[in-house]
């Protein structure tokens, strides 16, 4: 996933997988680590009322 498809994920609110589970991403989030770039999504959980901070290149878009 790219930062174009997080944008139409986001706005659009679909669903993302992670880990065999299903997600809305409520983030975009961009962190310096001292030697590079890490892209991170905040993703809600449908189930709980909880979220996840996950590694972006591991989400997937679900198949509409």
């Amino acid at each position: 996933m790219d930062v174009k498809a997080v944008k139409e994920v986001i706005s659009n609110k679909k669903l993302v997988t992670y880990d065999n589970s299903n997600y809305t991403v409520t983030a975009y989030i961009l962190r310096f680590n001292g030697k590079a770039w890490q892209h991170t999504l905040e993703l809600k959980d449908l189930k709980a009322n909880s979220v996840r901070i996950v590694l972006m290149a591991k989400v997937e878009v679900e198949n509409e």
